[in-house]
């Protein structure tokens, strides 16, 4: 039979242990929920991003269109994901039918020294008659203007291409 003061002894730790237990209840809470399984956690932020792919890297779960424009049949999409500081561009060719222009541009420009081209991610506009067509380009951070573009070229730009506003 245990005496008067392990029973004190152990009434006190339980109570202390579920002070723990009730505190670290507590701290989890405040954390914020965890993903839901069907939503990826990012993989990666801002420069980190730069030429990753926005599924693969778990960005397009909270992607936000910030502009977007159809030119023909090919719908065009500037993409931005805050939990990663990136964006990319997505393109839709619903109809598959032949856009005239034939990529999907992720123009970077640079915000420091007056708006020089830095890189251009691109992804040809797939065309099929009997299929709805989606793709994208890869990421590039946030923290530089971008802009989702049409162009007959994967590398330049031109005044006959078809893009958003700058971002």
């Amino acid at each position: 039979m245990p005496r008067t003061g392990q029973l004190a002894v152990s009434a006190s730790r339980r109570i202390v242990l579920a002070a723990l237990l009730a505190l670290l209840a507590t701290a989890a809470g405040l954390l914020g929920p965890a993903a839901s399984p069907g939503q990826a956690a990012a993989r990666c932020y801002g420069d980190g991003c730069n030429a990753q792919d926005p599924q693969a890297m778990g960005c397009a779960s909270d992607a936000r269109v910030l502009a977007e424009f159809t030119y023909r049949s090919v719908r065009v999409k500037l993409n931005h994901s805050p939990a990663c500081g990136a964006a990319w561009t997505k393109f839709e060719n619903p109809l598959g039918g032949q856009p005239g222009q034939q990529f999907a541009l992720l123009a970077v420009w640079d915000r420091q020294q007056g708006g020089s081209l830095i890189t251009i991610m691109s992804v040809r506009v797939q065309t099929d008659t009997t299929a709805w067509l989606a793709g994208y380009t890869h990421m590039w951070t946030f923290s530089r203007f971008v802009q989702a573009c049409l162009s007959n070229s994967s590398s330049s730009l031109t005044r006959q291409d078809l893009c958003t506003a700058r971002y």
